[in-house]
């Protein structure tokens, strides 16, 4: 992850130790799946850096299936 650029991570909320690495890493988007809250301090340290977080209600491997879908779906110009 250290050497990637605009990376996004998608975890489970409840995993604060990877969103807090997210951060430190500066990566553009956290998407948390689960519906699960952070916990404040991981929120706080996101905004205060800018970094968006989205929660949603699916779990972890069907929030990375679903955003690839739309990639490919985007990348091929369809709705």
């Amino acid at each position: 992850m250290r050497k990637s650029q605009n990376l996004g991570v998608i975890t489970g909320g409840d995993r604060s130790d990877i969103i807090l690495t997210a951060i430190e890493l500066n990566v553009s988007l956290i998407v948390l799946t689960g519906n699960l809250q952070p916990e404040v301090v991981a929120l706080a340290k996101a905004q205060e850096e800018g970094i968006p977080i989205i929660l949603v209600p699916t779990d972890t491997y069907t929030t990375a299936m679903n955003l690839q879908n739309t990639r490919i779906q985007i990348q091929q110009g369809e709705t």
